[in-house]
């Protein structure tokens, strides 16, 4: 009788068991897991040990790559920067910045194919230092860099022949309207009131040395990956209604899908 018993009680522990680890390796698809610490999943990002290589899709169709790679940079007890070839003994390292680099090449339509490369810096905790986006199809160049430290946007675009810029600073930046109608005219004053003025629930852009403006929210999660599902974390960013980004990242940081309006998919090469 006791024989018996034993082996009902395992036999139900065993049940139990299984039936608490399927529930959790398959539950069904979109439902989220615990809820995780953005920084955690950002701080993961940032040091991740390779880079990510991502085909940009749209649909079917292939419309470029993208290479994101991202590094730390140290520095010693005496807050001087210290190469690897030359650390005195005893100096102890500490985070300094992360820095984030990421280029590539997107196919816009009739318009042909274009180069671009976005970068930046960001302090221990995030906070941005210093951006920067640069667009080019020769002769064509548009950049954009922004400095906490100076406070200001500086604006260039050329055409191989002729070469404009403009320095705005963040002041300026608080009345985007006028702005706008400083840089383009009346005309762009008004496009600005019309579409980006009227847009619902639009998120205000960072200030100096603030972290990005987008509201982000962050789970464990599960991603099919070939015949197999990996465990994941799972960025949501929304910047407007219909302007959200979801971003599912490996446990050690690595990028492995983008999702972006418009049906633009980014997918790591690793898992093509």
């Amino acid at each position: 009788m006791l024989h018996r018993l034993t082996l009902l009680a395992l036999a139900a522990f065993w049940l139990t068991m299984s039936y608490l680890l399927w529930r959790s390796e398959f539950r069904g698809k979109g439902q989220l897991g615990s809820e995780v610490p953005v920084e955690v999943v950002w701080e993961k990002i940032l040091t991740a040990p390779d880079n990510s290589n991502l085909e940009v899709r749209q649909g079917r169709k292939r419309l470029g790559y993208v290479r994101w790679s991202a590094n730390i940079g140290e520095e010693v007890a005496t807050g001087k920067v210290a190469s690897e070839e030359f650390r005195p003994d005893g100096m102890i390292k500490k985070l300094a910045e992360y820095t984030l680099d990421m280029d590539g090449s997107i196919l816009f339509g009739e318009a042909g194919r274009y180069r671009f490369y976005a970068g930046g810096r960001f302090g221990p905790k995030f906070h941005w230092k210093q951006l920067i986006l640069r667009v080019h199809k020769r002769p064509l160049l548009w950049e954009v860099q922004g400095s906490a430290e100076l406070q200001e946007v500086k604006l260039l675009a050329a055409d191989g022949e002729n070469r404009w810029e403009q320095t705005v600073t963040f002041e300026q930046m608080r009345d985007p309207e006028r702005l706008m109608r400083q840089l383009g005219g009346p005309a762009m004053g008004v496009l600005y009131s019309n579409l980006l003025g009227r847009q619902p629930g639009l998120a205000p852009l960072a200030g100096p040395g603030q972290r990005p403006a987008l509201k982000w929210t962050a789970h464990n999660d599960w991603l099919q990956i070939g015949y197999t599902r990996a465990r994941v974390y799972r960025l949501h960013g929304s910047l407007a209604e219909n302007l959200e980004a979801t971003i599912y990242v490996s446990r050690v940081g690595e990028i492995l899908r983008v999702e972006l309006p418009w049906q633009i998919v980014l997918i790591n090469d690793e898992i093509r």
